[in-house]
């Protein structure tokens, strides 16, 4: 599977599975690995482990501060429907290869 925008986490924190929290930067920008960008958050989601316990594993979606195609984006209906469905589509089947599921929160 492809990644459908750059995924990365948020420097010094914590989530609830012990690793940084993780983002999905949707973006016209070209980055590379390792690339550092300030962002506003769009949606949260959590994903549920495969033995059907809840475990915190935040996934944001943000769009870059600096970004020209996404600026009035603020929220989920900002974003064209067709790109919701595609991030959440992946999230579900990517979770689900390793028998988890994935709930999008707000």
């Amino acid at each position: 599977m492809v990644f459908p925008f750059d995924f990365g986490y948020i420097p010094g924190t914590i989530g609830g599975d012990g690793d940084p929290l993780d983002v999905v930067v949707i973006s016209e920008l070209d980055t590379f690995t390792g690339c550092a960008m300030d962002c506003r958050v769009i949606v949260k989601a959590s994903q549920k482990e495969r033995d059907g316990k809840q475990m915190r594993n935040d996934r944001f979606l943000m769009v870059p501060l600096v970004s020209v195609q996404y600026a009035g984006a603020n929220s989920l209906n900002d974003l064209p429907k067709g790109m919701l469905n595609q991030v959440e589509s992946f999230f579900r089947k990517y979770n689900a290869q390793a028998g988890k599921t994935f709930e999008v929160l707000a």
